[in-house]
């Protein structure tokens, strides 16, 4: 994962980035899905 990678934990990232999944449904990109989770992981 991504997010792993640049140092958050696996199970931070997981709910975060399954929550934006959902709400977003097939208009979620890779992009947009990994710039709103690193918005939200760094608060």
């Amino acid at each position: 994962m991504a997010l792993a990678g640049l140092g958050f934990r696996r199970s931070e990232a997981v709910p975060v980035v399954g929550r934006l999944l959902a709400e977003r449904g097939g208009e979620a990109t890779l992009d947009s899905v990994l710039r709103d989770a690193l918005k939200e992981l760094a608060r």
